[in-house]
């Protein structure tokens, strides 16, 4: 879908303590300039977990303005151009060549235990039914037990169903997916969608999860398994409209 802006979110991961929290946004515009960056209120959640603002993006209530994709993003994009192998590009259901740089930041996030930094970018519409299209590759598949064997038995078109992990220390809005038949875990949604799937539900928007890629050695684990999470759009809904993506300086817009 073309929208007059692109938008991409940034989350930040405390390695020490697992906490893991959306902080910034990225606009892409047609119209100069270009590019906007800005925190958002989950920011200041993070604050106390130990984030800091990103160098070049100091103030934590500025705007950031350039014709140019700022070099956070630009070197992440030039290392994710191993993407440009068909290979990868097909594990990662991208384009070879020219595609989207937003899609492929979000889409090779490839976010480890070391690393601090996941992007993701809004839900796609599918045309057809109007049904919000959430694109994500499963994480935590070595943390199940018989997460892999599970990942591995699936295909395309296989429907995994949503279960809350509310008592996970670390994350009480995890979702665990899990198989049909038989009754396997295979891994959890991405943080980010573990408010999202509450916020659809309370919204009474009905909810599918469909495997559309399962990518077998030698691609690494954290790309083994790529779903879509079809939600009806309800009216009114805004994707990733909770407070703590709220811009911290209301004058960067929502």
């Amino acid at each position: 879908m073309i929208r007059d802006e692109n938008i991409l979110y940034v989350s930040w991961f405390n390695p020490e303590n697992s906490f893991i929290c959306p902080v910034a946004r990225l606009l892409e515009r047609r119209l100069s300039p270009r590019y906007s960056f800005a925190y958002i209120e989950g920011a200041r959640t993070a604050l106390a977990q130990g984030f800091t603002p990103f160098a070049g993006f100091d103030e934590l209530d500025g705007i950031y303005e350039s014709d140019g994709l700022f070099p956070m993003f630009a070197n992440r994009l030039v290392i994710s151009s191993r993407t440009g192998d068909p290979a990868n590009a097909s594990v990662l259901d991208l384009v070879p060549a020219g595609g989207d740089p937003f899609l492929v930041l979000a889409r090779d996030s490839r976010r480890e235990r070391t690393e601090k930094l996941e992007l993701f970018g809004l839900p796609a519409t599918d045309p057809d039914t109007n049904d919000l299209l959430y694109r994500f590759l499963v994480r935590g598949i070595r943390h199940v037990a018989f997460g892999e064997e599970a990942a591995l038995g699936l295909s395309p078109g296989h429907e995994l169903y949503c279960l809350s992990d509310w008592q996970n220390p670390n994350d009480p809005g995890a979702v665990v997916l899990r198989t049909t038949t038989p009754h396997q875990m295979a891994g959890f949604m991405p943080h980010y969608l573990g408010e999202e799937v509450a916020r659809l539900r309370e919204a009474g928007a009905a909810l599918r999860v469909l495997v559309e890629r399962v990518n077998p050695s030698p691609a690494p684990r954290h790309q083994r398994l790529m779903c879509v999470m079809r939600a009806r759009a309800m009216p009114g809904f805004k994707p990733f409209s909770s407070f703590r993506y709220m811009p911290v300086n209301p004058q960067a817009g929502y």
